[in-house]
C-alpha cells in the first residue's frame, strides 16, 4: 500500500523524517551489511512515535511474512540519544582526537592504531588515511584554510601532512618524551606542541622550524591552545596549573592553580580552551571539574560539576553560550558520556549517550551545529547541538558486563559487571527490577539458586554474596578468601556453594546459613575456574599451576590431579552426564579428560584465542571453541575429532553458548556482533551488529531468545525470528520413586520409565505442551537434600526413626506414609501448612496417584482445593479432572510427581527422639534445662543444652544455636565456679589439717 494513501500529509513527513535518520544512524552498518537493511531499521524505528509504528506495524508485518532467512529482533532500545547523527567506524584502536575542517564538512580523526583519518560526513565514509607515525597519535589540528593538517604521537615526533593529497610534507623532532597534543594558531603560520617532557615547543609552518621551547612545567603537560587573537597560548598541566603564555616574549603571564579534591593537593589539569572573546579559559581536571577563568586577572570565576569521572577534553562553542565537555574512567564508573553545559546559567543542559567507552576528545564545528567525539570503543559520532533534550540516562551498568546467569524457567536474569554491583531484570520487558550493591570491586561471577529464591556473586574484593532474588538485599556476606574470588557455582539441589580464588584454595559454603563448610587445598597456583558435577557428588577446579584437580565433595578428598597442560588452565566444563572434563590451557589446547580415571581422552590443538568460549552441547555430543582467532570450530567430545566449523567473525570471540535443543550457537565478537550459526550446515543463521564488544551471554532455557552484556556495560535483550528450535534436550534423574525429567516450560516434574530415554516427548501439563528429547542417560539424584550437601548426612537409624509432626485439626488428616518418604513428606506437610500451593498441590498429587502414601481420593481433592484456592492453575484442572473420573486409576507412566531436590523447601523443625517413641520439641527443652538450672543441677542442665544444640545444627537455626551456645557458655561459667570452690575449700580444709 503507498505512503500517500496510510497517512496524511503530516504524518507522511514524520514517517519519511524517521526513516531518514534510522538510515544516518545505521550507515555504518548497511554499508558492509546492507542485507541487514531491515532488521536494522526495525530494530530502531520500533520506538519511535505512534505514527511511525502504526506504519511500520503494516508495513513490516507484511514483509515479516515473505522473510525467507532469520533475523535478530531486539526487544530493547538502543543506549543513544535522538541527537546521534551518525557513527563513523574504521579505526582498529582507540581513537584519541578529532577536529572539524574549516568548511565543517569534514573531520580529521587521530587514532591509537597509528593513523589519522579524514571522513566525509555527508557519507560517512574515509576520504583518506595518512600513515606514518611508529607509534599512538595523541592529537591532531588543522589550519583555518584547510591545507595543513599537524600531529602528535607518543614516537615523539610532529608531523605536518597536505590535507588535501594526505601527503607527509615534515618530520620535525625536538621532545624528549611523548607529544600529548598540539594546536595550530589562528594565521595558521604558527603549531604548538604539548610533551611530557614538561616542554612546549612553538613551531613555524610548513618550514617545520622550532621557534621557541616554553619552560615552566614540572610534570606532563596535557593540553594546548590558541587564543582567537594569536597573542597567547594556555598549558594544562599535571602540575596543578593552568599556564598563560606570551607568544612573542615566551614568559608566563597568569599561573593559576585550584584545590583539588584533598587538602594537600592541587587539581590536575587534562585539557584547556579559550572562549572566542578571549575573556576567559575553560579548563577541565582529574577531578571531575570543568572550570572557568578571567584571563585578564587569572582568577577562577566558575566551576561545573556533574561528569562521573576525570574531564578528557572540553570546548567552547563559537558564541561561547555553551560548552561540551568529555570524560574517562575510573576505578569502578566509565562514564560514556559528553555532557553539554549552559555557560550563563552554568548548569547541564543535556548528555549525549551512545558509546560504549570513555570518551578522549570533542570537537564543536565552525557554525555549532554538529559534536563530534572520539572514545575508545574505536568509533566517532556525529551529533546534532541544537536539539533540546533534557538530560537522560541510559539503563544498564557503568562498567563491563562480566557475566549474566538465568534461572532455570527463564524468569530471571541477572548481570554481574566490572562496576562492583549486579543487577537484576524482567526478561519480559527488559526493565531493571533491583540493583544489588555491597561488593567494594569487579563482580566476575553470579549463579541463580534452583529454586530461584537466591542468587549468589564472586568478587575480586575477596568476598562472596548471598542476595534475595525477590527483594535484592543482601542474605549473607561469604568471608574466608584471602584474593580475589573469580568463579562460583551453585549445586543442583541448591543447598550449597562452591568458590575458587587466586588464594589457590577452593571452598564450600553451606547456601541457607553461609556458613563455610570446608577448604579444599592442594593447588600451588591461582584457581581460575570450578565446576559440579550433575550428581554432586565431586567437582572439578583449574589452576594456573598447569593442572585440574578432582575433588570429592562429602570428604573434601583429592580424587585425581589432571596433568598434561604446559601453561596456565584457565576453564574447565563437565559434561551432562557427569563422564567427561573438558579444559582449557594458555598453551593454546583443549583437553578432555575422563572424570572417573582422571586419564587424557583427547587433545585439541590449534586454539590460538579462547576467553570462555568453550562449550559442550546439551546432548553431550559436541565441543564448540575458538580456533585460529577468528573460527569457531566443533569438534566430537570423546574422540576430539573435528565436525564442523565456522567462519564470518572479524574479531575475537568472546563467549559462545548453545540453544537448549542443540541445533544452533550463539556467539558475541570484538567485532561487536552477535551471530547465529546453524550446525546442520555450518552456516550464519542471523547477525546483529551491537554497539560494543560483548563479553557476558546466556540463552533462555526453552525459548528462541538471547541476553548479551557489552563492555559498555548495556544489555540486550533479543529474539531469534525465524529461528525455530526442535525438541528441547532434558535429562532424566533417578530418585528413590523412580526415573524424573522436569519439563523446562512449566517446571513440573514428571514420571518416565527407562525405555523412553532417548526418545521424543511431550509435556502432559494443561496449557504446556513443551516438546521434549530426553537424553539417553541418567542422573542419579537422591531426594534428600542434606544427603549430598557437604556436611554430615543424616544417618539411616535417624531418617527411620523420624516421625511427622503434628498437624492442626483443619488440616486434612493424613495417613501414615512410607518408612523412605519421611523426610519428604515432612517437608511437604510443613511447605503446605504454611500456605505453600505447589506443595499442598503436589500432595494433591501424591494421594490422588498413590505415590510415598495411600491413595486416598478425599484427601487429594482437599489438597487440590487449598492450592486452588490460592490461583494456582493446575489445581484446578486437577479438581475437574477428578470431578469428571468416576474411579481413579493407576498412576500414568509420564504423570506428574513431586518437586525435585533443591524446591523451595523449608528445614524440617527440629525434634528429639526419645527412647519412649514421644517427641520432645525444642523449646522444651529450653524450658528442661532452665528448670535444671535453677534447682542446681548444672550437669543436668548442660546436657539437655548438648541434645537441643543437635536439634538446631540439624536445623541450621544459627539464631538459636547462638542462644544455645551462650546458655552452654554460662553454665560452663557456673560450673567452672563451682569446681573452684570446692576444690578452695579442699585446700582450707588440707591446710587445717
Amino acid at each position: 500500500m503507498a505512503l500517500e494513501k496510510e497517512l496524511s500529509v503530516s504524518d507522511q513527513g514524520q514517517v519519511l523524517q524517521a526513516f531518514a535518520k534510522a538510515c544516518n544512524r545505521e550507515i555504518h552498518v548497511l554499508a558492509q551489511h546492507p542485507n541487514l537493511l531491515w532488521q536494522q531499521l526495525h530494530n530502531r524505528l520500533q520506538w519511535e512515535s505512534k505514527v511511525v509504528c502504526r506504519y511500520l506495524s503494516n508495513q513490516f508485518g507484511q514483509i515479516d511474512v515473505s522473510l525467507e532467512s532469520s533475523w535478530l529482533h531486539t526487544r530493547t532500545p538502543l543506549f543513544e540519544s535522538k541527537n546521534l547523527i551518525r557513527t563513523l567506524i574504521g579505526h582498529k584502536g582507540m581513537v584519541h582526537a578529532c577536529v572539524f575542517s574549516p568548511n565543517g564538512q569534514w573531520v580529521i580523526s587521530a587514532s591509537e592504531d597509528k593513523t589519522i583519518k579524514i571522513w566525509d560526513l555527508d557519507f560517512g565514509q574515509v576520504k583518506s588515511t595518512l600513515t606514518g607515525h611508529e607509534s599512538v597519535v595523541e592529537g591532531c589540528a588543522i589550519s583555518p584554510d584547510g591545507r595543513w593538517i599537524v600531529s602528535v604521537s607518543l614516537d615523539k615526533t610532529i608531523r605536518i601532512w597536505n590535507a588535501m593529497t594526505g601527503r607527509e610534507i615534515k618530520i620535525l623532532y625536538g621532545h624528549s618524551d611523548a607529544i600529548k597534543a598540539c594546536a595550530i594558531s589562528p594565521d595558521g603560520f604558527l603549531a604548538v606542541s604539548a610533551s611530557s617532557d614538561r616542554t612546549l615547543k612553538i613551531w613555524e609552518i610548513p618550514e617545520g622550524i622550532e621557534r621557541a621551547t616554553l619552560v615552566g612545567h614540572t610534570d606532563r603537560i596535557t593540553g594546548c591552545a590558541f587564543s582567537p587573537s594569536g597573542q597567547w597560548i594556555v598549558s594544562s598541566s599535571w602540575d596543578g596549573t593552568l599556564r598563560l603564555w606570551d607568544i612573542n616574549t615566551g614568559e608566563v603571564i597568569h599561573i593559576m592553580r585550584s584545590q583539588g579534591r584533598y587538602p594537600w593537593a592541587m587539581a590536575k589539569f587534562t585539557s584547556c580552551a579559550f572562549s572566542p572573546d578571549e575573556r576567559w579559559i575553560l579548563s577541565g581536571d582529574l577531578d571531575n571539574n570543568l572550570k572557568l577563568w578571567d584571563t585578564h586577572t587569572g582568577k577562577e570565576q566558575a566551576t561545573l560539576c556533574g561528569h562521573d569521572s576525570h574531564i578528557t577534553s572540553c570546548e567552547v562553542s563559537p558564541d561561547a553560550k555553551w560548552i561540551v565537555s568529555t570524560s574517562g574512567s575510573s576505578l569502578s564508573k566509565n562514564d560514556k558520556s559528553i555532557r553539554v553545559w549552559d555557560v550563563a546559567l552554568q548548569i547541564e543542559r543535556c548528555k549525549l549517550f551512545g558509546h560504549t567507552s570513555f570518551i578522549n576528545d570533542c570537537a564543536i564545528s565552525p557554525d555549532g551545529n554538529f559534536i563530534a567525539s572520539a572514545s575508545s570503543d574505536g568509533t566517532l559520532k556525529l551529533w546534532n547541538s541544537n536539539a533540546k533534550l533534557g538530560p537522560t540516562s541510559p539503563s544498564g551498568h557503568l562498567s563491563w558486563v562480566t557475566d549474566l546467569a538465568i534461572s532455570r524457567d527463564g524468569s530471571q536474569i541477572v548481570s554481574a559487571s566490572d562496576d562492583s554491583t549486579l543487577k537484576i531484570w524482567d526478561p519480559e520487558t527488559g526493565h531493571e527490577k533491583h540493583s544489588l550493591a555491597g561488593h567494594t570491586s569487579t563482580v566476575k561471577a553470579c549463579a541463580i539458586s534452583p529454586d530461584r529464591k537466591w542468587i549468589v556473586s564472586a568478587s575480586y574484593d575477596k568476598t562472596l554474596k548471598i542476595w534475595d532474588s525477590t527483594t535484592g538485599v543482601e542474605r549473607h556476606t561469604l568471608n574466608g578468601h584471602t584474593d580475589f574470588v573469580v568463579d562460583c557455582s551453585i549445586s543442583a539441589d541448591g543447598s550449597w556453594i562452591l568458590s575458587v580464588s587466586w588464594d589457590k584454595t577452593i571452598k564450600i559454603w553451606d547456601a541457607e546459613t553461609g556458613i563455610e563448610r570446608r577448604t579444599l587445598t592442594g593447588h600451588t597456583d591461582k584457581v581460575n575456574s570450578c565446576k559440579i558435577s550433575p550428581d554432586m557428588t565431586w567437582c572439578v577446579s583449574a589452576s594456573n599451576d598447569k593442572t585440574l584437580k578432582i575433588w570429592d565433595t562429602r570428604s573434601g578428598k583429592e580424587l585425581h590431579c589432571l596433568r598434561g597442560h604446559n601453561n596456565s588452565v584457565d576453564r574447565c566444563v563437565i559434561s551432562p552426564d557427569g563422564h567427561l572434563i573438558v579444559s582449557h590451557s594458555y598453551d593454546d589446547s583443549i583437553k578432555v579428560w575422563d572424570a572417573n580415571s582422571g586419564r587424557e581422552l583427547a587433545n585439541i590443538k590449534g586454539i590460538t584465542y579462547l576467553n570462555h568460549a568453550m562449550e559442550i552441547s546439551p546432548d553431550g555430543r559436541f565441543l564448540v571453541s575458538v580456533y585460529e582467532n577468528f573460527v569457531l570450530r566443533i569438534n566430537e567430545t570423546k574422540t576430539g575429532v573435528e565436525y564442523l566449523k565456522f567462519r564470518g567473525h572479524t574479531g575475537p570471540i568472546h563467549k559462545c553458548a548453545w540453544s537448549p535443543d542443540g541445533q544452533y550457537i550463539v556467539t558475541i565478537s570484538g567485532d561487536k556482533s552477535i551471530r547465529v550459526w546453524d550446525i546442520t550446515d555450518g552456516s550464519e543463521k542471523a547477525n546483529l551488529p551491537v554497539l560494543g564488544s560483548g563479553g557476558a551471554l546466556v540463552l533462555h532455557p526453552y525459548l528462541p531468545r538471547l541476553v548479551s552484556g557489552d563492555q559498555g556495560g548495556h544489555l540486550y535483550w533479543v529474539d531469534m525470528k525465524g529461528v525455530d528450535y526442535g525438541p528441547i534436550i532434558v535429562t532424566a534423574y533417578k530418585t528413590e520413586q523412580g526415573l524424573f525429567i522436569c519439563c523446562p516450560a512449566c517446571q513440573q516434574d514428571h514420571l518416565i520409565n527407562r525405555g523412553q530415554l532417548d526418545c521424543d516427548l511431550t509435556c502432559p501439563t494443561p496449557g504446556c505442551s513443551l516438546h521434549i528429547k530426553l537424553k539417553p542417560f541418567v542422573v542419579n539424584i537422591k531426594v534428600n537434600r542434606t544427603s549430598h550437601a557437604p556436611a554430615t548426612p543424616l544417618s539411616e537409624s535417624k531418617r527411620k526413626t523420624a516421625t511427622v509432626p503434628a498437624k492442626p485439626s483443619s488440616e486434612p488428616t493424613r495417613k501414615a506414609p512410607l518408612p523412605t518418604e519421611n523426610s519428604e513428606i515432612n517437608n511437604l506437610i510443613e511447605r503446605a501448612q504454611v500456605g505453600d500451593a505447589r506443595a499442598q498441590y503436589t500432595l494433591g498429587t501424591r494421594y490422588d496417584t498413590g505415590y510415598g502414601v495411600p491413595r486416598d481420593k478425599d484427601q487429594a481433592i482437599q489438597w487440590y482445593q487449598k492450592a486452588a484456592d490460592q490461583g494456582l492453575g493446575l489445581a484446578k484442572n486437577k479438581l475437574r479432572a477428578l470431578e469428571t473420573r468416576q474411579n481413579p486409576s493407576q498412576p500414568h507412566s509420564f504423570s506428574t510427581m513431586p518437586p525435585r531436590f533443591g524446591r523451595s523447601q523449608q528445614p524440617k523443625p527440629a525434634v528429639q527422639n526419645t527412647g519412649a517413641g514421644k517427641r520432645i520439641p525444642e523449646d522444651t527443652l529450653s524450658k528442661q534445662a532452665a528448670a535444671l538450672r535453677s534447682s542446681g543441677d548444672l550437669n543436668g542442665a548442660l546436657k539437655v543444652l548438648k541434645e537441643q544444640e543437635k536439634i538446631l545444627r540439624e536445623k541450621r537455626d544459627l539464631q538459636g544455636l547462638k542462644t544455645n551456645l551462650g546458655m552452654q557458655i554460662e553454665i560452663g561459667k557456673e560450673l567452672l565456679k563451682s569446681i573452684d570452690h570446692q576444690i578452695q575449700d579442699k585446700l582450707r580444709k588440707s591446710k587445717k589439717k
